[in-house]
């Protein structure tokens, strides 16, 4: 029985450097174990298990919008890195002009500050999702042992491209996790101003993440650092 999560391939995908071609099935399994962690442990179990609660699903197999072609009510489309939804039939405009054709996909249904926090949570996630899913799409184990990827693949063209080396990929996923840590310092910000504003209302337990709100730090590699910082 597959674990509950919040975050999907999809979205993992399309807020990490990863383009449309990257394996969404080696994301899938790096997704439990670092969503896990990192719910549980920077979230609290209050908040993670509010937002798997009241999450809406992502949409499976979301392509990109095209200007050529037409589309039915209710499919899914991605303009400019956002989810749309059409609202009616036959219809090809553009989902950033024509706004009463479509309508913008929330993670959370009326509630304006879960999906301001899901922008904070979704960035920050991402990167270190990804940054894990590397090892499965680089190393695959099967009957002959451990193996590498040597050579380009097809959807790169071929053209002057080669495999990144172990020490390549090391220093890529140093920067997948500054980015983590910019994020959760965002979110960090973001949560002290909505948990310390009186004329701020938010139906999100905010408040219960551990240590007053303060969001902790990502795992470096080096060192764990799970803990919080002021």
């Amino acid at each position: 029985m597959a674990i509950q999560t919040a975050i999907t391939a999809v979205e993992v995908r399309d807020n990490s450097p990863a383009d449309r071609n990257y394996p969404l099935d080696n994301i899938c399994l790096a997704i439990e174990t670092v969503e896990q962690d990192f719910g549980y442990e920077c979230l609290g179990d209050t908040l993670y298990n509010w937002i798997l609660t009241n999450a809406n699903v992502y949409p499976d197999e979301t392509l990109e919008w095209e200007c050529n072609k037409y589309y039915k009510a209710n499919e899914f489309v991605v303009r400019s890195g956002r989810l749309y939804e059409s609202l009616a039939n036959d219809t090809r405009s553009d989902p950033l002009i024509e706004t009463t054709e479509w309508r913008l996909w929330t993670k959370f249904t009326a509630n304006a500050c879960a999906n301001e926090m899901w922008d904070y949570v979704v960035k920050a996630l991402s990167p270190k999702v990804f940054a894990r899913s590397l090892g499965y799409t680089t190393r695959k184990a099967g009957t002959g042992g451990l193996t590498l990827l040597a050579g380009g693949e097809s959807n790169f063209g071929n053209q002057g491209v080669r495999s990144a080396n172990k020490a390549e990929i090391s220093d890529y996923k140093t920067d997948l996790l500054a980015d983590e840590e910019a994020a959760l310092r965002n979110f960090r910000r973001w949560v002290a101003k909505k948990t310390t504003t009186s004329a701020d209302t938010c139906n999100v337990p905010l408040s219960t993440i551990p240590n007053c709100g303060i969001l902790c730090g990502v795992n470096t590699g080096q060192k764990r650092r799970w803990g919080f910082k002021n």
